[in-house]
This record gives structure tokens, C-alpha cells and sequence, in this order.
């Protein structure tokens, strides 16, 4: 023990010698209560601080939620803004997706490099180079083929040129 305690210790017991049986007892009872009302209240401590815990977890939880919408909707965005691009410069589906840049500038110039580095042979009645918008197009696909092409006719022209005889 401390010489603070000791002498505090001394002190009641000094104090407790002329109180008496009943005095005795009194004291005693409001030890008892004072020991029980500090055990409640560090329970009560420790039940706050588990809340506020909770409560932290479940913030942080929301905050990444959050986050990863944030996340989602700009690469949504994103991947419209380059199909709307490629769109309006006819690209096909496959040229649309190796499109880079963030603004709509710089999707516009890569589209038109890209167009200008890979132009297309001069056009005949070749369908292959389907752009954007047509290639969504979905019209009657059990049907004839485009521009009364027969499905045998499309075959031929897309592996014209494959085999040599």
C-alpha cells in the first residue's frame, strides 16, 4: 500500500472505533454501494465504448461502399463516353474498345489517329467494316442478310483472299 492509502486506512479504522455497532454497519453499507456503483459505471463504460466501435465499423463500411459506387459509375461513364465517340466517328466495336483517354478531346483525337492510321480500303459493297451503330442494329437476323447478300455471299468476302490456289 501507498502511505496515502495507509494513513486513509488508519484514519477509518480510527473513525470507525467510536462509531459504534450501528455506525459499523452504516459505513460498511456505503462501501458495499460505492464498490457496486463504480463495477455498474465500468460496465456501463465498457458498453458505450463497444457501441462507438460498432458504429465506427459500420461507417467505415458504408465509406468503402461508397467508394466503390463512386468507383463504378466513372467506369460507366467512361466506357459510354468512348462508345459514344466511336459512334460518331463510325468505328467498329473492336476499334471503339482500344480508344484511350479520360475527356471527350482526347477520345475524339484518338479516334480520328486511329482512323487515319488504319483507313479503310476503299469501300465497294463490302459490309465488313461494320461501325458502332450498325453493328447494334437488331434488325431481322433470321432473315435475309443486309443489301440482299446471301449468307454464302458474306462468307466468301470475309475469307476472300485466305486461301491460295
Amino acid at each position: 500500500m501507498t502511505d496515502a492509502a495507509e494513513n486513509d486506512n488508519a484514519t477509518d479504522q480510527a473513525a470507525t472505533a467510536d462509531l459504534g455497532d450501528a455506525g459499523k454497519k452504516a459505513l460498511d453499507a456505503e462501501r458495499r454501494e460505492k464498490r457496486a456503483a463504480e463495477k455498474r459505471a465500468a460496465d456501463l463504460e465498457a458498453r458505450l465504448k463497444e457501441f462507438e466501435d460498432r458504429d465506427k465499423t459500420e461507417s467505415t463500411r458504408a465509406i468503402e461502399r461508397a467508394e466503390a459506387a463512386e468507383k463504378a459509375a466513372a467506369a460507366a461513364e467512361a466506357r459510354a463516353l468512348r462508345l459514344e465517340v466511336a459512334s460518331e466517328k463510325g468505328l467498329t466495336p473492336a476499334q471503339a474498345k482500344r480508344l484511350v483517354g479520360e475527356t471527350r478531346e482526347e477520345l475524339e483525337a484518338d479516334a480520328s489517329e486511329l482512323l487515319e492510321t488504319f483507313k479503310p480500303a476503299a469501300s465497294t459493297e463490302d459490309d465488313s467494316q461494320e461501325s458502332v451503330v450498325e453493328s447494334l442494329d437488331l434488325g431481322n437476323r433470321g432473315g435475309t442478310p443486309k443489301k440482299g447478300k446471301s449468307t454464302a455471299d458474306l462468307f466468301a468476302a470475309a475469307i476472300d483472299g485466305s486461301f491460295t490456289r
